[in-house]
């Protein structure tokens, strides 16, 4: 009867199971033998009772002493025998080395420490042929080796931190054959399906050494987000809070709105998606918070056409933000048009999931409260200006709205409109102008830069 392991394709850095076989006649009740492995490519890590011998007794000798080297017994009850036919006996499980190209090996039957023999119920010996079988390594992948491209470079630098930011940040289109080493975070399942922002605190950790090169694994395409709010950090009543710092948003002027993070202590980073009414506000741009100006800061526009812009802050790996109220980035809107009034300010999941991540590279979970932008439109007034004159008239706006221009026409249906060539006076809460009566009907409006 043939007795063989499977051949099997294993992965550097990683466990393999190896399957041993035997072609059965139907009276096989126990078996033994020593396993021969090559113990620089492999450590012995354990060995389980195969699938087809689950009511078997086992016994396993392993030492240090001998590495390369495991006996197994393996004997079913007395009075009953493997079925005939393959039967999968026992499982031999290794731990794979750091291998940096594809190698070719063979596992062989020996006799040491354990000798090989087969019987039957009865005791008696049964003949067998031992077959050594081939296994291939792959070469090491690991979780963050994105770069370069197409396929990595078999380690993690600085070059990978800075890809898998842009990834988690939506600038860049992860290709499905690097999404499993993207999706490095947690590290303790080796990537979750998503592509958040602890994959890029984890990528940074494996970069300076904080955490091991850790083998390729986890899964190898992206995965819906699903009810796991608390991954996500969207859970309720938390005392770390994500909100708007919303001042009035003057038209006519870029207005700033900072993004406030109620820290404890132990955050890294940040990410959300910011949505907002194109209608009403056009977006200018983001920078880091004052905060925590020296964080590392990706902005994603592609697709603030529709209305939703795309952000990832991260300190460097291993520092944290300070406990407080932190302003941790700065958004800056313009009113679009003669819109006035609330105008919502959300945060959503695409193109960027919203997550607070430790400096460990886990998910903290947050409360996230949006609010409404209050737009307001200068009001021009006509009144009596400080120390004016009789055949004047006077017209004063809030001096929020500086660079505002005022404009007369005779004819409100046709125009043309002309700028009124006069000095405007400044004071603390008003613009205002100064001129003389005209002969005639005229009509003023104040346009806004």
């Amino acid at each position: 009867m043939p007795v063989s392991v499977v051949p099997t394709v294993a992965r550097s850095l990683r466990t393999v199971e190896l399957p041993v076989v035997m072609v059965c006649d139907g009276v096989e009740n126990a078996v033994s033998f020593s396993l021969n492995f090559d113990g620089t490519l492999f450590s012995f890590n354990s060995v389980l009772v195969g699938n087809d011998a689950l009511s078997g007794q086992l016994l396993v000798n392993y030492s240090t002493n001998r590495p390369g080297k495991v006996g197994v017994a393996l004997a079913l009850p007395s009075g009953t025998a493997l079925p005939q036919g393959t039967n999968e006996v026992v499982r031999i499980v290794l731990n794979t080395s750091l291998q940096l190209v594809d190698r070719n090996t063979v596992v062989s039957f020996g006799d040491v420490p354990t000798q090989r023999e087969i019987v039957d119920s009865n005791s008696g010996n049964l003949t067998a042929n031992w077959l050594s079988s081939p296994i291939s390594i792959q070469a090491a992948a690991f979780e963050g080796d994105v770069s370069p491209l197409p396929g990595g470079d078999r380690r993690v630098g600085i070059g990978d931190w800075v890809q898998v930011g842009r990834y988690v940040a939506g600038l860049d289109d992860v290709p499905a054959n690097l999404f499993q080493a993207a999706d490095c975070a947690p590290w303790a399942t080796f990537g979750d399906g998503l592509l958040t922002v602890i994959d890029w605190v984890q990528a940074g950790r494996f970069a300076v050494g904080l955490d091991p090169l850790t083998g390729l694994g986890g899964p190898a395409s992206p995965g819906s987000p699903g009810p796991n709010r608390e991954h996500r950090g969207l859970l309720g009543n938390n005392p770390r809070t994500v909100s708007l710092n919303l001042p009035t948003a003057y038209a006519g002027r870029t207005n700033g709105i900072g993004v406030v993070i109620a820290a404890s202590g132990d955050e890294n980073a940040l990410a959300f998606t910011c949505k907002f009414d194109t209608n009403a506000l056009t977006f200018i741009g983001a920078s880091t918070g004052g905060g925590l100006p020296t964080a590392s800061l990706n902005v994603n526009t592609r697709k603030v056409a529709s209305g939703v812009v795309g952000i990832t802050l991260a300190l460097s790996t291993g520092s944290s933000f300070p406990a407080g109220s932190i302003e941790a980035v700065r958004l800056r809107f313009a009113p679009t048009g003669a819109t006035q009034g609330p105008s919502p300010l959300t945060f959503v999941d695409s193109p960027v999931y919203r997550q607070v991540a430790s400096a460990a590279a886990l998910p903290l979970p947050a409360d996230w409260h949006d609010a409404d932008l209050q737009i307001v439109l200068p009001r021009l007034m006509v009144g009596p200006a400080p120390s004016s004159q009789d055949g004047h008239w006077t017209f004063s706006w809030p001096s929020n709205f500086a660079g505002a221009q005022l404009e007369m026409t005779t004819n409100l249906s046709s125009g043309p409109w002309t700028a009124v060539a006069a000095e405007p006076t400044t004071t603390d809460t008003n613009i205002w102008v100064t001129i003389p009566h005209g002969t005639g009907e005229g009509f003023f409006r104040l346009r806004l830069p």
